[in-house]
């Protein structure tokens, strides 16, 4: 649908839409992205809170987690 505004449009109002569908794209990333690092903190953080890492087989989860997470 966009890509035939731009192409009906005259070149100054094209320029226009570009750079508004442009900010929608940034924006909805930027959301996306802060949500993903909310999600690894909260994440890391129960991992930390429940993995005691004196037994080897939570240590070797919570690295296997840890790389997930990554």
């Amino acid at each position: 649908m966009e890509g035939q505004k731009l192409n009906l449009s005259i070149r100054s109002n094209k320029l226009e839409l570009v750079s508004k569908s442009k900010n929608r794209y940034y924006q909805r990333n930027h959301i996306y992205l802060g949500l993903k690092s909310m999600m690894k903190r909260y994440i890391k953080s129960k991992i930390n809170k429940h993995a005691k890492a004196s037994s080897l087989w939570n240590r070797s989860l919570r690295s296997d987690l840890a790389f997930l997470i990554h």
